[in-house]
């Protein structure tokens, strides 16, 4: 409590205080639980993805498009999905499909660079393949396995990766944003009103400096 009555309240502490949280907590917490989110929905597709062993079939329907990642080394990162390959992991095989019909079908090269990681392997994209028909497909990729999934599930785990990484980030800017905006605001304050304290109280022992004293 103040000893010199009426004098001005401290102000801004609480604004400083809320935007250095939501700068230095909140902000990145968003931004980890984003990411966090997005990536165990990229893995979930990844774990639900058919994993075939060279020389192995997948069954298909008519006009199915299947993509095909190729076995191209260990990995310890855990599961999930990657914009590009560790340059360690040297080229990815080349694979071949053989349709129902013991026919060969065109793998169209791979468009992106995107690895997929599972149970301790990386997969990288090598192309993909139209079902010509219902039926299974022989699937070889080198003498390793390889992940086969529908084209929409390839597009649909690097989509939920990069959805929950973006909101994170979106998120977390606009909490610094403001936390900064609070903060300085919040400082401003208190420094106006630190001189507006020292003044009323330089005022009021002046005041009573000059009393007139009575004998």
């Amino acid at each position: 409590m103040s000893m010199y009555p009426g004098e001005p309240k401290r102000r801004g502490l609480a604004l400083t205080i809320i935007g250095a949280v939501m700068m230095l907590i909140l902000a990145p917490a968003a931004f980890v639980i984003g990411t966090v989110i997005g990536v165990k929905a990229a893995v979930d597709l990844v774990q639900d993805v058919p994993m075939v062993q060279s020389g192995n079939t997948v069954p298909a329907q008519a006009g199915q498009v299947l993509d095909l990642y190729a076995y191209i080394g260990a990995d310890s990162s855990g599961d999930g999905v990657d914009s590009s390959a560790d340059p360690s992991f040297g080229d990815v095989p080349a694979c071949t499909v053989t349709g129902p019909s013991g026919q060969d079908v065109e793998v169209r090269p791979a468009t992106g660079t995107a690895v997929w990681t599972r149970d301790g392997m990386a997969f990288g994209s090598a192309g993909s393949f139209t079902a010509e028909s219902a039926g299974d497909y022989r699937i070889a990729c080198g003498d390793k396995a390889a992940l086969v999934p529908d084209g929409d599930q390839a597009k649909k785990a690097g989509e939920q990766a990069g959805w929950g990484i973006g909101l994170g980030l979106a998120i977390a800017t606009v909490l610094g944003i403001l936390g900064l905006i609070m903060l300085i605001v919040g400082i401003v304050k208190l420094v106006n009103s630190g001189k507006e304290r020292t003044q009323f109280r330089l005022q009021q022992q002046m005041g009573q400096w000059q009393q007139p004293y009575y004998r």
